[in-house]
């Protein structure tokens, strides 16, 4: 078991949270379960965006024990770097167009695990704003 500066446990550091962000576009926050996934991930997002004149850079947030723990870090991420972009929200910072979590689900899971992420050194920054 490891553990990381919330006093979570995890069993596997291969899970990944990931920003990837372009020069011209907005940040997006993603997760993968391996590091073969996040070369997939990776290579999933070029195709998706042959055109784009610059290369995206991509950046590890975090690590999580996949399942609620790794989606509870994703929809942290996406909360603190100013929600998704979509219909009902269209002035949203990030390219992602969901939550990862909804909102009960979300406060279920930080009313079970109390100040799980009230690590330091956490800023928007993070995510290239």
């Amino acid at each position: 078991m490891w553990s990381n500066c919330c006093g979570l446990e995890f069993a596997d550091w291969s899970t990944k949270l990931y920003s990837r962000t372009i020069e011209t576009g907005d940040p997006y926050v993603g997760q993968s379960k391996s590091m073969g996934r996040f070369a997939e991930r990776q290579a999933e997002h070029d195709r998706a965006n042959p055109n784009a004149d610059d290369p995206y850079n991509y950046e590890i947030l975090g690590r999580a024990n996949p399942g609620d723990d790794l989606d509870a870090l994703e929809e942290y991420y996406i909360q603190e770097g100013g929600g998704p972009t979509n219909k009902g929200n269209p002035e949203g910072c990030l390219s992602n167009r969901r939550h990862q979590m909804n909102e009960q689900r979300y406060s279920n899971y930080l009313k079970n695990n109390p100040g799980v992420f009230s690590f330091q050194g956490f800023t928007q920054c993070a995510l290239g704003e």
